[in-house]
C-alpha cells in the first residue's frame, strides 16, 4: 500500500487514520469474502520516499524555525491535530517533508500483522517521492510479508 502523501501536512491526523483505515480494510476484506479473508491478514506499506532533494530543508527557516511552537501533548489526545511538535519533536515537518508522516507510519506497525518497507534509500534526482526503483522495495515487501505470515 503506498499511502500518506496527500495527508503529509497533518502527521499526527495521520497517525489516528492509517490504523484506522487499515483495520477498516481488513475488517471489510473479511466481511466481504464471506470470512474467507482472515480478519488479521497481513497488511504492508512502502514507506514514503523522500520529498525533494533535501538540500534546503537544513535552512528553510518554515522547516527549522528560529522559534518553533511549544509542545503541546503527545499522541491523538485530546485530539489529532497537526499543529504539535510532539514530545521528541516528531512531528516537526512544519508542513514541509514527510518526517511526522514516516514517524506515524513506523508507530502504525503496533497494529497486528503489519509490515513496511522502508525505501528512503532509493530516492529520485529529480525530487519525485516515486522512486523507479521498484525491484528492491518490492523484495522488501515479500519479506516482510513472509516475515508475518
Amino acid at each position: 500500500c503506498y499511502k500518506g502523501e496527500n495527508t503529509a501536512a497533518e502527521p499526527r491526523r495521520y497517525s489516528c487514520s492509517f490504523p484506522a483505515m487499515i483495520e477498516d480494510w481488513r475488517a471489510k476484506w473479511h466481511a466481504l469474502t464471506d470470512n474467507a479473508t482472515a480478519r488479521h491478514f497481513p497488511f504492508g506499506w512502502a514507506q514514503l520516499n523522500s520529498d525533494g532533494t533535501g538540500r534546503q530543508d537544513y535552512t528553510n527557516r518554515t522547516f527549522n524555525p528560529p522559534h518553533p511552537p511549544a509542545n503541546c501533548g503527545r499522541g491523538c489526545a485530546p485530539a489529532c491535530s497537526g499543529e504539535c511538535l510532539g514530545r521528541y519533536h516528531e512531528w516537526g515537518d512544519y508542513g514541509n517533508g514527510f518526517t511526522g508522516l514516516r514517524y506515524a507510519q513506523s508507530a502504525a506497525l503496533r497494529v497486528r500483522n503489519t509490515f513496511q518497507a522502508v525505501i528512503i534509500d532509493t530516492p529520485v534526482a529529480s525530487g519525485s517521492i516515486h522512486s523507479p526503483f521498484k525491484q528492491p522495495v518490492g523484495r522488501r515487501l515479500a519479506r516482510g510479508a513472509l516475515a508475518v505470515a
